[in-house]
């Protein structure tokens, strides 16, 4: 699918520049009767890093409704847009990498 390759571009500018994206995400559950189905959500973001896990491109990021850390699957992710507001960080404590 060559839009998650502009998506990954896009993403990571975001990250570089702290600013939040906005997309929408495909999720596939089950419902009552065990029949799979689709369900779209438009999600505005605080983006954090890209990962690779199993084959798959995640976001870790967070919703900026929640204060709680999320990853995301990029393949599952359209309409990727960088927005102009700077990423919000107030409700988390810093995250140390490496050696302390």
């Amino acid at each position: 699918n060559e839009e998650l390759y502009y998506n990954i571009d896009k993403i990571s500018s975001a990250i570089e520049n702290g600013v939040q994206i906005k997309l929408v995400y495909s999720q596939r559950y089950f419902d009552a009767e065990r029949e799979v189905k689709h369900a779209k959500k438009e999600m505005l973001l605080n983006p954090y890093a890209l990962t690779w896990q199993d084959d798959h491109y995640y976001l870790i990021c967070n919703h900026t409704k929640y204060d709680n850390l999320i990853h995301l699957r990029l393949d599952r992710m359209s309409s990727v847009e960088i927005l102009k507001t700077a990423m919000q960080l107030n409700n988390f404590r810093a995250l140390k990498v490496g050696k302390n």
